[in-house]
């Protein structure tokens, strides 16, 4: 799972080059420790002083959609339509990777499925920025949005 994941984050910074640097975009494993919510915690804790959690929801499929393209695709140069649709289920395809990854079954893509926790914060370093987590196995993929001040 690592390495899908890897790639990813490699996928997403490719993203954020098209952006102009005005964003961030990134992706990363970690284990579910001693339950979903304390992993997040312990995820979060790591940055101090850099960001705090103002509100933690369930979200959608579609509600993800919504987050993609708010961070990502409304700030990248490329403006067609069916590229960008493109772009968005190469992102899903990750996710439907990992998940294989786990040995889960072929049809099940976790984040389609189930969704995913939003995570609103706030940032010293940037404007405005998410995270949203999706749960496979014992695995938690975390994936950051963020918008520079």
């Amino acid at each position: 799972m690592k390495s899908t994941i890897s790639e990813l984050n490699g996928y997403l910074h490719s993203l954020r080059r098209l952006c102009k640097e005005s964003c961030d975009f990134w992706a990363e494993v970690i284990d579910v420790k001693e339950s979903v919510n304390q992993s997040i915690q312990n995820y979060i804790a790591q940055f101090e002083d850099q960001i705090l959690i103002k509100s933690t929801r369930d979200i959608s499929f579609s509600d993800v959609e919504l987050l993609l393209e708010k961070y990502i695709f409304s700030n990248l140069t490329i403006t067609n339509p069916d590229q960008l649709k493109l772009l968005a289920w190469d992102i899903v395809e990750y996710y439907g990777a990992a998940a294989l990854d786990q040995s889960f079954e072929s049809h099940f893509n976790p984040l389609v499925s189930n969704g995913a926790i939003q995570l609103t914060v706030d940032s010293s370093f940037h404007k405005t920025q998410v995270y949203y987590v999706v749960k496979i196995g014992n695995k938690l993929i975390i994936t950051g949005l963020g918008i520079r001040a």
